[in-house]
């Protein structure tokens, strides 16, 4: 599928610039003027068409407290606001302090797959900073 974005307004930290986008199959291929086919064409009309954000201080609340708010519903509130990218804190119920919680995270994450999830780890068990966590058993991916 080849989508063409006309008229944006492109910025970035290398460029501030007014030209068409051309995606093919969820990818940019190309930026500048498209004169090729494409099976749907959105007219941006100058609107600001930028890098998704990064939110580094997220707080998704799972889990223990979805009632709050969840991986799904964090995600979803991301990219209503330009966020394709959020790091969770690891205050939650129960605290991110081993591998376990940490990977039912991530793989709960991907599953869902809306935004790219990063996931903290407390550095003390329940956040009680008595006992630290054993980083020697930290899972590589932590």
């Amino acid at each position: 599928m080849k989508l063409l974005l006309k008229n944006c307004h492109i910025i970035d930290r290398d460029k501030d610039i007014f030209a068409d986008i051309l995606i093919k199959n969820g990818k940019i291929k190309a930026i500048g003027e498209i004169l090729e086919k494409c099976d749907e064409i959105i007219d941006i009309n100058n609107k600001i068409v930028m890098p998704g954000f990064i939110d580094l201080h997220t707080h998704f609340r799972y889990p223990g407290q979805e009632n709050k708010e969840d991986l799904y519903t964090g995600s979803l509130s991301a990219l209503a606001g330009g966020y394709t990218s959020c790091n969770l804190m690891g205050n939650t119920k129960p605290v991110v302090d081993n591998n376990e919680i940490y990977n039912q995270i991530i793989d709960k994450s991907k599953e869902i797959d809306l935004i790219n999830i990063y996931q903290c780890m407390a550095t003390t068990k329940d956040l009680k900073s008595i006992e630290m966590i054993n980083f020697e058993k930290a899972d590589n991916n932590i």
